[in-house]
């Protein structure tokens, strides 16, 4: 016989994950529309991905800093570049 209480404690579990999942996909939708204004603005967005990255491996500000100026330094002498 199937137990109610387990019934409704996986009811509630599966509620919570697709409660997570939406706003996953939410959050998601928000960091690519970040993405394509920065790629819409001329960012390399690979070193972009990369300084997101270190940053949520815990790497040295510093570090990530350097990479940002970079990113920025490279925008600007690509658009010096443009004629």
């Amino acid at each position: 016989m199937i137990s109610i209480h387990a019934t409704e404690e996986l009811t509630e579990k599966l509620q919570s994950i697709i409660s997570l999942e939406e706003e996953k996909a939410r959050l998601d939708d928000q960091i690519a529309e970040a993405y394509r204004d920065l790629k819409g603005q001329k960012y390399d967005i690979k070193k972009a991905k990369l300084a997101v990255s270190r940053s949520r491996k815990g790497h040295p500000e510093n570090s990530i800093r350097i990479l940002i100026n970079q990113i920025v330094n490279d925008r600007a002498m690509s658009r010096k570049l443009v004629p």
